[in-house]
């Protein structure tokens, strides 16, 4: 389905400039550089104020190879942007202005600092750091998009995936997948990846959401 004119605007405004322009603001200058993996391409652009930058570095590199490791796909060419301000959210952003799809990720000062969110990677997972698993799931919600296009923004009846999941299966995943249909995806992908298995009403649900495949 095709996403309406007014909801392309809406979501431009939303997502790019009150989103990722804001948070992009947020610092002054950025240290850029760029990491090679399996085929990905990922420009990273550190916030000269973020001291936890280098820390959320190794997070990002080993949740990227988990999720290659698992057999996964990411987009070929993703940005990732480390910032230290309150306001900056662990975040996706999938439009441009133009409506071209975009991979941008921000990593801001919750990545690897646990909060009260109930969430998996506010839990304890032997082998996994809290941003190890934080940027698991940011990788969800870009593998997400990338499978639905467009749609990914869209309202439901545009063919998109808006609204809250199932509460039943939510609670099988964590607490913070039962806020949104998208969350849920990821946090369910998060989970996967870092080794957990889920009831078939689970995936069921998660594959009803056109949630990431492997391949």
């Amino acid at each position: 389905m095709t996403v309406s004119a007014q909801r392309k605007q809406d979501m431009i405004q939303m997502e790019y400039a009150s989103g990722f322009l804001k948070a992009l603001y947020s610092e002054k200058v950025y240290t850029q550089e760029t990491y090679n993996y399996s085929g990905v391409t990922c420009y990273i652009f550190k916030g000269t104020t973020d001291a936890g930058s280098a820390e959320k570095l190794v997070a990002f590199k080993a949740a990227l190879t988990s999720v290659v490791e698992f057999g996964f796909t990411p987009p070929p060419v993703m940005r990732v942007y480390c910032m230290s301000s309150g306001n900056v959210q662990n975040r996706v952003f999938t439009r441009d202005p133009g409506w071209n799809a975009i991979y941008y990720i921000t990593l801001g000062p919750t990545t690897c600092t646990p909060s009260s969110v109930a969430s998996i990677s506010n839990s304890v997972h032997p082998g996994f750091t809290k941003g190890h698993v934080t940027c698991i799931h940011e990788l969800g919600h870009v593998l997400h998009a990338a499978r639905l296009g467009e749609n990914f923004l869209a309202v439901n009846a545009e063919g998109g995936c808006t609204g809250a999941p199932s509460g039943a299966n939510a609670v099988q995943v964590s607490g913070y997948a039962g806020g949104a249909k998208k969350e849920f995806v990821a946090e369910t992908f998060a989970g996967m990846v870092i080794g957990r298995t889920y009831s078939a009403e689970v995936m069921k649900e998660y594959r009803l959401y056109n949630g990431p495949e492997v391949g």
